[in-house]
């Protein structure tokens, strides 16, 4: 699913002055002429007389204001990524976070409903070899919350040279 893109704000400091609220709408104008962002400019405080006198001579609409600037989860570029099921094997958990290079899956039903999410460093708690050997690893590492799992014919060379590195 492709997300839209979302409005940049472009904003000075607080209690702006004139350069502020000027800079921040020549920036935006600027990004909006030269990108494929869309930005506004906002203001982050009352305006003085001289800049209320300098956008009216110009007959530039005034900023509106912005009175939080606390980033917020929408503010978040992320990937939508569908759930799995409970069902899944630890092996095919990990595949998908390696592939995808993420760090977290959800668990849904069959009806779409998260059930719960599963970590990299749940899939390390859980790192017993013999699980994991049941799902085809010859070896495997656990290194802080990371875990790795080796498959194929030289497993135990590779986990003894890779342990050397560490």
């Amino acid at each position: 699913m492709q997300q839209t893109a979302h409005k940049v704000v472009v904003i000075g400091h607080r209690n702006p002055d004139t350069d502020s609220i000027c800079s921040a709408i020549a920036y935006a104008e600027l990004k909006n002429k030269t990108s494929d962002l869309v930005c506004e400019a906002r203001r982050a405080g009352k305006m003085n007389q001289e800049t209320e006198f300098v956008l009216k001579k110009f007959g530039v609409k005034p900023p509106r204001m912005c009175t939080d600037v606390n980033p917020k989860i929408r503010d978040v570029d992320y990937r939508e990524m569908p759930g799995i099921p409970g069902s899944t094997s630890l092996r095919k958990a990990w595949e998908i976070m390696r592939d995808q290079q993420i760090d977290t899956l959800s668990i849904t039903s069959a009806d779409n409903e998260l059930e719960g999410i599963i970590t990299v460093k749940d899939l390390a708690k859980v790192a017993e070899l013999a699980a994991w050997k049941a799902e085809g690893a010859l070896s495997l590492m656990v290194k802080g919350d990371g875990i790795q799992a080796v498959y194929g014919p030289k497993a135990d060379v590779l986990k003894s040279d890779i342990n050397d590195i560490l």
